[in-house]
């Protein structure tokens, strides 16, 4: 039996893991669904942000980075989170030849809205949104699960960038 993400699903909480990936290309990009999209300038490169209907995909083609926040695995290593049992800060790192990042990942109570203005924004189902906004240095994005009354936050900083690819 598949689990679906609240997002596809009327029923109530019917999966308890989320997946962060790193990819090299947003190959999958093609097969997702959209909800909203925005292209923009961020470190010095193009970078396209993504509300998909399993969380959220950013990307940069020219960095060779995409990040894919989801509720089904994307790849085999995928990284793997019980978001029942998430209580304190996760942090993940990735870096290739043109750029560095960090990731936190980290839950807090339950809001039907973005907690701050946002530079993207869907609302689902049952009070259910994603928000992606710019910070300074990277990005910011709020998911929320109302069916056990958390919201999910990650915050990617790009740490340095490849002066050769700049």
């Amino acid at each position: 039996m598949s689990k679906k993400c609240h997002i596809y699903s009327k029923k109530k909480h019917d999966f308890e893991f989320l997946y962060f990936s790193f990819l090299k290309k947003p190959f999958l990009i093609k097969n997702l669904a959209i909800y909203e999209s925005k292209e923009l300038d961020l470190c010095n490169a193009k970078f396209c942000l993504n509300i998909i209907g399993l969380s959220h995909c950013i990307y940069s083609k020219e960095l060779d980075y995409c990040e894919i926040f989801s509720c089904v695995p994307i790849r085999e290593d995928s990284i793997k989170i019980n978001i029942e049992k998430l209580q304190k800060k996760l942090q993940f790192f990735f870096k290739n030849k043109y750029i560095s990042a960090k990731v936190e990942l980290y839950s807090s109570g339950f809001r039907d809205r973005p907690s701050q203005d946002c530079d993207l924004y869907y609302k689902f189902e049952n009070n259910a949104h994603t928000s992606i906004r710019v910070i300074p240095g990277g990005y910011e994005t709020e998911h929320s699960y109302p069916e056990i009354g958390k919201n999910i936050i990650t915050r990617t900083k790009f740490l340095e960038r490849n002066k050769n690819h700049q």
